[in-house]
């Protein structure tokens, strides 16, 4: 059961990295926009990946608490970086 929540944790914390990766380069790519209207979309991607990215992090809290209160070890959580 151990390995499954490390399983767990380590994909929730590869989606978190990757959105705020995807959330760092839309707004970079947002930079270089002068259409207004692409220029808001891009913005407001950035901005969702950001919110998908706190509530895995959220999740990853929720799946720990779990654990706790199952008395299953934690496995060891991994940098969010």
């Amino acid at each position: 059961m151990a390995g499954d929540v490390a399983a767990v944790r380590g994909w929730i914390t590869g989606r978190i990295c990757e959105a705020r990766w995807l959330a760092d380069e839309a707004r970079a790519a947002a930079c270089d926009i002068e259409d207004q209207a692409v220029f808001d979309a891009t913005t407001q991607l950035a901005i969702d990946l950001e919110m998908f990215a706190a509530k895995l992090a959220d999740r990853l809290t929720e799946v720990d608490e779990q654990c706790g209160s199952l008395g299953i070890a934690r496995a060891p959580r991994p940098r969010l970086t």
